[in-house]
């Protein structure tokens, strides 16, 4: 078994569809769970492109097919974009193509790779089923859109190694959820947003009780958010008591998250003012050249969120922020209007916090 670091390590490779078939489709779909990966000999389906569909479409490659534990098919294929087509856009064209793959209860596995770029790329699951109606039995697929990860060398690639690991140990693989098959993980759950989503609220919410329990739990519930518990107090009260407390920490948390978000776009850390090579590790990287230690809110994100993101122009000219790192370097981080950075009552307060809040 290869093991979630390496198959985390094999998605953050440059892409080459030998080395995907090896380290990643061998590894995990292995003869206990679903039938042997069984290649073809590679198929190059580019004559059935449309003229509309060329627009996006390069190359389309059918390499081969797994047989799931359900008796669904997964096709697996490698599709070229056009060098002009972005990876992390979905076209229309490339939607009417994977779609037409497709019959009732298949699967299609796609790797959408751009020429130019091998550093990034999509692995987007497509798949349809017979579905039984008031109108008598139809077709449901799933949206592309909606079943994808972006992989590569640019990313991290934690939440799709996290699930083909626990595909790499599922003692059963099949393409749909049913209540028929106990113990089976369904590659649709694997991809599903939805389920993505849930991981999501589920790590937030972590962090969130572990902010808010931190400041209860220190002085700062007093010197801060002036909150005194009444004597005797119960929990209805002493909870509407910390709403303060609360509402600070969603603040903190939602600046948080939307730094993670301009760091994917390659905005942090640039070399110069077309930021088109930011620091896709500039959070972490700032954290540990500022020591790593409970200063870190106080000294740097108050810094970042204040006086750097939301200053621009004569008040912070060129986008410079100087890195607390030993050479003081420069980089480039852009200025974003919109209120999100704007200091209000608590964000004057001296706050501290234990590292672990931050990197544990």
């Amino acid at each position: 078994m290869a093991g979630k670091l390496q198959i985390q390590e094999s998605f953050q490779k440059v892409y080459d569809l030998e080395v995907f078939k090896r380290e990643i489709l061998n590894s995990v779909f292995t003869s206990e769970k679903a039938k042997l990966f069984r290649e073809e000999n590679y198929i190059d389906e580019s004559n059935q492109l449309t003229a509309s569909e060329k627009k996006a479409i390069g190359k389309v490659v059918h390499y081969g097919n797994l047989e799931l534990d359900d008796y669904n098919t997964l096709k697996l294929y490698e599709i070229t974009l056009q060098p002009k087509v972005r990876i992390e856009q979905s076209k229309v064209g490339i939607q009417q193509y994977v779609r037409k793959m497709l019959i009732a209860g298949e699967g299609v596995l796609v790797n959408f790779i751009n020429p130019d770029n091998l550093k990034t790329w999509r692995l987007t699951l497509v798949a349809s089923d017979t579905v039984l109606t008031d109108k008598g039995i139809s077709v449901k697929k799933l949206n592309p859109k909606r079943y994808t990860f972006i992989v590569g060398q640019s990313e991290k690639c934690k939440t799709i190694s996290d699930r083909f690991a626990d595909l790499e140990k599922a003692s059963r693989i099949v393409l749909y959820p049913s209540e028929n098959e106990k113990g089976a993980i369904s590659l649709v759950n694997i991809f599903s947003v939805e389920t993505l989503s849930k991981t999501f609220f589920d790590e937030y919410t972590l962090h969130y009780n572990r902010f808010v329990e931190s400041i209860e739990k220190s002085n700062y519930r007093k010197s801060v958010f002036n909150i005194d518990y009444p004597v005797k107090a119960n929990k209805k009260e002493i909870d509407a008591a910390n709403k303060p407390i609360r509402d600070f920490v969603k603040k903190l948390l939602g600046r948080i998250v939307f730094l993670y978000f301009v760091q994917k776009k390659g905005w942090l850390g640039a070399s110069d003012l077309e930021y088109k090579d930011g620091d896709p590790d500039f959070i972490f990287k700032l954290f540990m050249s500022s020591g790593a230690n409970e200063t870190f809110y106080e000294l740097w994100l108050k810094n970042l969120f204040f006086d750097t993101l939301n200053k621009g122009g004569i008040e912070r000219p060129n986008d410079i922020f100087v890195m607390p790192d030993k050479d003081k370097t420069e980089v480039k981080i852009p200025f974003l209007n919109g209120g999100l950075f704007d200091k209000e009552d608590f964000d004057n307060k001296l706050l501290t916090f234990t590292p672990t809040l931050f990197h544990s």
